[in-house]
């Protein structure tokens, strides 16, 4: 079963590195449309980079980046979180302004923190690392030829190692499965 989770990681890693470097070359080798996005949402944080490679397929780039310390006279941490993803998209134009799409997301997430306490002296730190697989179909109305606002609904399969280094440490293998919806602006060059 171990070796199952390896090779799924390994597939994941790559898909998302080959993921990344088509839609880079393609946008380069193909007169692609190319946009940018931001979820609506507070939530996510998520910076989207759509790559309309035909009228029926779509790479889309995501990335989203979040970090935070906190410091009083007795306790200080600090905390960095990123995902980088990208989803390939088959598109097909219901309306006139309507489009579905649907596909699949694959992610990489890395999240660690640092914490100590002053009083008694103690400190731990942890580091979460997740791989996932997101099955998604989704809408997007165009408010304009540029413009669109959009829709999405994705179920979420997620490998993760969490590694937490306090007193005693420890370190575990987990899975999530869920569902997950999202609102998105796009705007398109």
């Amino acid at each position: 079963m171990k070796c199952l989770f390896i090779c799924a990681k390994a597939s994941l890693k790559f898909l998302l590195i080959s993921g990344v470097l088509l839609s880079l070359l393609s946008s380069k080798c193909i007169a692609a449309e190319i946009g940018i996005g931001i979820s609506l949402e507070s939530r996510d944080q998520i910076i989207y980079l759509p790559i309309n490679i035909t009228n029926n397929f779509r790479t889309e780039l995501s990335f989203r980046y979040a970090s935070s310390e906190n410091e009083t006279s007795s306790y200080t941490s600090e905390d960095d979180n990123l995902e980088i993803g990208i989803g390939l998209y088959a598109i097909k134009k219901l309306y006139e302004k309507t489009q579905l799409f649907y596909g699949c997301n694959f992610l990489y997430y890395d999240s660690g923190y640092e914490s100590s306490y002053t009083s008694p002296p103690s400190s731990s730190s942890g580091d979460y690392t997740s791989y996932t697989i997101a099955p998604t179909l989704g809408i997007e109305y165009f408010v304009t030829d540029h413009i669109s606002l959009g829709g999405k609904a994705e179920f979420y399969y997620a490998d993760a190692e969490v590694e937490y280094s306090s007193n005693p440490s420890s370190n575990s293998d987990r899975t999530f499965m869920g569902t997950n919806t999202n609102l998105a602006f796009r705007y398109y060059f």
